[in-house]
């Protein structure tokens, strides 16, 4: 015996189906995401930003002690609109910055000559890399240079080697200290001084 269906049993058959066949593939995509990727096949992925390209700013070369190139004491007789008995004894040190990569800073020295002293003199002065360079020249106006011993009646000072001690400050913030020792060149006349620096310093 036949069974007869009619049109709209076939129309309702016929949507279930369909609804059916598309959550069976919703369901699949839903999977495929979240399973890991077959071998061979990769993903989309953001893109990775590189550290450690040329970009990357060097480390600071730290630490670098100045170079003493030079060191002597001249004394001589300086210019006075009278006939004044004053004998100047001039330090003058040259140093530099051996490593051409380098900041040091002076902030401090200190001359001794025979039983004088400069007492220790506070500044600063800043090397740059590879500079030379004198730490300070000397006014032609006696009084105005820091740097320096005067005999004020004439009598020359006792000793033959002076002594200098600087102190020095890295670009990492440490201290470095440099002792010198140079010659007394006595009585020379008209000397010829390097320009002093307009920073001054303060002696103790």
């Amino acid at each position: 015996m036949a069974t007869r269906v009619n049109d709209g049993t076939i129309r309702v058959i016929t949507r279930a189906i369909i609804s059916y066949a598309s959550f069976a593939v919703l369901a699949m995509l839903i999977v495929a995401c979240d399973s890991p990727a077959a071998p061979g096949v990769s993903r989309a992925s953001p893109p990775r930003v590189d550290t450690a390209g040329s970009s990357r700013p060097s480390p600071a070369v730290t630490g670098t002690a100045l170079v003493v190139e030079s060191f002597t004491v001249i004394e001589y007789r300086p210019l006075c609109a009278w006939a004044c008995p004053y004998l100047i004894y001039a330090p003058l040190i040259k140093l530099r910055e051996p490593t051409g990569r380098s900041t040091v800073e002076v902030v401090s020295v200190e001359f001794t000559l025979g039983f004088r002293t400069t007492g220790v003199c506070w500044g600063s002065v800043v090397y740059g890399p590879g500079i030379s360079a004198y730490l300070d020249g000397v006014y032609e106006y006696v009084w105005s240079n820091d740097l320096i011993f005067v005999s004020l009646d004439g009598t020359p000072l006792p000793g033959t080697v002076a002594t200098a001690n600087v102190t020095t400050r890295a670009a990492d913030g440490t201290y470095v200290k440099i002792e010198a020792t140079g010659a007394v060149q006595r009585m020379v006349a008209s000397p010829d001084f390097p320009a002093p620096r307009p920073n001054g310093w303060l002696c103790s």
